[in-house]
């Protein structure tokens, strides 16, 4: 709700600098929110993966794992979405600067850079 009140969804033009930078900051806090949530699941699910834990490591010990592959692939998927996220953020701050179309091409693809 905050980054509708703030102008999400508006044109430029229509927004004051202040609800501008608002915006950003707001998209910044939910996608460290949803990031911290997401680690916060995934951990314990990481280091808990095998009964007894030392099994993870050490496939002599009896005991059992959960489905390690099956558990990559759930994990890949919003591991690229948050990333897709974070790597957008500045899209938006870069298409607003006050320099010629090249330059903020340029710099967008400098932080894109961060997606290899």
């Amino acid at each position: 709700m905050l980054v509708i009140h703030y102008g999400m969804g508006y044109d430029k033009e229509d927004l004051s600098a202040e609800s501008s930078l608002m915006v950003a900051k707001v998209s910044a806090m939910i996608c460290g929110a949803v990031v911290t949530l997401w680690a916060t699941a995934f951990v314990p699910t990481a280091i808990f993966q095998c009964t007894p834990v030392a099994r993870a490591w050490d496939i002599d010990i009896p005991g059992h794992c959960i489905n390690l592959q099956l558990g990559f692939y759930c994990v890949a998927l919003p591991n690229i979405l948050t990333d897709i996220a974070i790597l957008s953020l500045p899209i938006r701050s870069c298409w607003q600067l006050h320099r010629s179309v090249l330059y903020r091409l340029s710099l967008i693809g400098v932080f894109m850079l961060g997606i290899l």
